[in-house]
């Protein structure tokens, strides 16, 4: 299994947290990279942008998994990125040093699904928390063993450690 690309926004000092933020349909590793300084402006936090493994032909940029159809993933191809992705936070948190509990995952469509499945699988370390930007359970992915204590709709609760990122409801 080859890695996957990103691009890293170090922390000013010792980090206080990580911060990995998904990409949505289309795009790549510098898509949300600019958004490090927006939502961490004194940089306490060690920021980290993957990039989405498949190119589609037809389709510009990377995706994280392939849509046959509208809200339902194609098992397969979502079960290979769950899988990466996945290699691709262990590795981080070992090469950090920054433990799950100390870091937010964040999402923008394609990667709010993945933010929220990797987040909430009850198989997976569970990270301080998951903020995202779009009702990314209008996808339904193939697998997800929940956490207890968590809904899925158009009203989602964007959950953050604080300090640095205060919770913030998200209402769609």
């Amino acid at each position: 299994m080859s890695p996957l690309a990103f691009q890293e926004r170090p922390a000013s000092g010792e980090p206080e947290g990580l911060l990995v933020l998904h990409h949505g349909r289309g795009a790549d590793e510098n898509d949300l990279i600019a958004l490090a300084d927006v939502l961490d402006p004194q940089r306490r936090l060690h920021v980290a942008t993957p990039r989405a493994p498949l190119t589609l032909p037809g389709w510009p940029g990377y995706h994280w998994y392939v849509v046959p159809r509208v809200g339902y993933p194609d098992p397969d191809s979502w079960y290979a990125a769950f899988e990466k992705l996945a290699s691709f936070h262990d590795t981080l948190w070992d090469s950090t040093g920054i433990a799950p509990e100390q870091t937010v995952l964040g999402g923008f469509s394609m990667g709010s699904v993945m933010s929220y499945s990797l987040g909430l699988d009850k198989n997976r370390p569970a990270p301080a928390g998951i903020r995202t930007r779009l009702a990314a359970f209008e996808q339904r992915p193939p697998r997800l063993h929940r956490r207890g204590g968590f809904l899925f709709g158009r009203r989602q609760a964007a959950l953050s450690p604080s300090p640095p990122l205060p919770p913030k409801p998200v209402n769609m």
